[in-house]
């Protein structure tokens, strides 16, 4: 009995190793007799294209996120006409989910943009892009997101790449009138980094395109309580602004009783479509570590950074951003980190896991430290902000010790941090 079983375990073996053969043989045949000619052919195609208009390939990486989308697309666009690049054919590959419909349609007025929608041609071009980055060629877009300096003029000078249609115009202002906001009326926004946007990206689904260890729990110590920007809030509406809570998904609604001029967009209005409208066209944004700041500076909107968990990432691309940073407590020495053993910590506290095995402990921006930073914004904004020279003389200091890290993501990002946090926290310097 064991003999014969031994024999069909063998035999079960050589049938699925045939299998295999097969399947590897018909792919090559596939690669062979359709892949390489089509990918050979439309080279061609784009080569006699290029005589007469500049063609570019380039691919995002397959996050699915809205951040991914913008910091790859438009610093590059923006860069191509700063170069004097006319009527360029950009061909975009987007491996991951479509972030944002609204968005997506735009950058595709913009971009061939090819993603769910288009996988043949998705596939196709992904091979083709493999063939021209091999062959060192030119028509290879390097996009590259996550490093900014490159892309400090782009971000700096360069107009935004995205424009609404009348038609998405006149969608808008109904948005605005379905929230009993007026035409012309001012508003800022503001959202939150919420563990409820990052568990979506946990789902099997999502898992097999791409695993990012952003998505998970150990970073939800980054994560600020929303109570901590409910006076901010209340302080801008007294002020005559409207407020808007913005997030693709919100964990919790705004509790009741707040001031009319607050509105829990996210909750109760949020569409894909409103998310880019409206912040496109506020007056600025507040980021408690979200990414929705990334939609307001494609539209060369103000950002308050707030809760950032570091000194040199997240503190916004273009003058006249602001920021404030976490702070990091150690529990044995019962002090503050400095922000110079910030720096030499680099993202090492914004994991719950290190933060336990070091004793240190992540402290979220207060709700004083939040308005004033702010009300900052909004005066600069407004032409009513005086700074001191004890402050112009700490942001000097703050710069020149942040930049003697020279980290290669941030280094000669124009970073201002909030004036009164850095008075209150001058020590820490």
């Amino acid at each position: 009995m064991d003999t014969i079983a031994i024999a069909e375990k063998w035999q079960r073996f050589v049938a699925a190793d045939n299998k295999q053969r097969v399947r590897l043989f018909v792919r090559k045949l596939i690669y062979l007799l359709i892949l390489k000619p089509l990918a050979f052919l439309l080279h061609l195609v784009l080569h006699l294209i290029s005589l007469g208009r500049p063609v570019r390939i380039g691919t995002l990486i397959a996050k699915g996120k809205i951040s991914i989308m913008i910091s790859y697309i438009e610093p590059y666009m923006r860069q191509l006409r700063l170069e004097g690049v006319r009527n360029p054919l950009v061909v975009v590959i987007n491996p991951g989910k479509c972030p944002n419909e609204q968005l997506s349609r735009m950058y595709g007025r913009a971009v061939q943009l090819l993603d769910d929608r288009h996988p043949r041609l998705r596939r196709l071009f992904s091979f083709l892009l493999r063939l021209l980055a091999a062959s060192g060629s030119r028509t290879v877009a390097h996009l590259q997101g996550a490093d900014f300096t490159p892309y400090l003029r782009a971000w700096g000078e360069g107009g935004p790449v995205l424009r609404f249609t009348p038609e998405e115009r006149e969608r808008g202002q109904h948005l605005l009138a379905q929230m009993n906001m007026s035409a012309g009326v001012t508003y800022i926004c503001f959202g939150l980094r919420e563990a409820a946007f990052y568990q979506q990206f946990l789902t099997p689904e999502s898992l097999a395109r791409y695993t990012n260890p952003e998505d998970r729990e150990n970073t939800y110590i980054r994560n600020p309580p929303l109570q901590n920007y409910l006076p901010m809030a209340a302080h801008c509406a007294e002020q005559g602004l409207y407020v808007l809570r913005m997030g693709q998904v919100a964990g919790e609604p705004l509790p009741s009783g707040l001031h009319p001029n607050i509105i829990d967009y996210a909750m109760k209005y949020r569409t894909s479509f409103g998310d880019v409208y409206l912040l496109a066209n506020c007056k600025f944004v507040v980021a408690g570590v979200a990414g929705l700041w990334w939609i307001a500076t494609a539209f060369n909107r103000p950002i308050v950074m707030s809760d950032s968990p570091t000194l040199h990432l997240g503190a916004g691309l273009r003058n006249g951003d602001l920021f404030i940073p976490k702070k990091v407590w150690v529990i044995a020495e019962k002090r503050l980190l400095t922000f110079p053993e910030m720096l030499k910590a680099d993202i090492r506290y914004s994991y719950e896991d290190n933060c336990h095995r070091d004793g240190m402990e992540l402290v979220h921006n207060t709700p004083e430290e939040i308005a004033a930073v702010v009300s900052e914004m909004n005066r600069r904004l407004d032409g009513t902000w005086s700074p001191s020279d004890e402050d112009e003389d700490l942001q000097r200091r703050f710069k020149e010790m942040l930049f003697s890290y020279q980290h290669p993501k941030s280094y000669g990002l124009p970073v201002r941090i909030g004036a009164e946090f850095l008075r209150q926290h001058a020590d820490l310097l």
